[in-house]
């Protein structure tokens, strides 16, 4: 298992949770509307003791077949977290959580990649 957590251009922060296989197994978006300060331990205990389900009103969770917040694209399907996965240009991967070792980039992080860990 791996977590990622990304930040766009935008300040929008997202963790993304994937198998040993490198599938994705989950998204939780809006997270720059969430608790900050407390990321390193968010990461760590992202798939053990809480999960896309725990989520909602600014920060919504998809899964593999859907997403709790109801949000369907123009064919009227819910996205997944595959929809959700961003891998634009302009997003960078500010921390990686692999079970045993967290590495952070700082140099990658904006305003609320900074918020989320509580550095200054």
């Amino acid at each position: 298992m791996k977590t990622l957590l990304k930040e766009n251009d935008g300040g929008g922060l997202q963790i993304e949770y994937y198998d040993d296989n490198q599938n994705i197994i989950s998204v939780v978006t809006g997270l720059e509307f969430g608790s900050q300060g407390n990321g390193i331990n968010d990461l760590k205990t992202y798939g053990d003791e809480w999960d896309h389900t725990d989520v909602g009103g600014s920060v919504v969770g998809y899964y593999e077949g859907g997403n709790h917040a109801g949000e369907i694209d123009e064919n009227g399907e819910e996205y997944t977290a595959n929809d959700m996965i961003d891998d634009n240009e302009s997003i960078k991967t500010i921390a990686i959580w692999d079970g045993e070792e967290m590495t952070l980039y700082i140099d990658n992080m904006g305003h609320a990649g900074h918020l989320f860990f509580g550095i200054k």
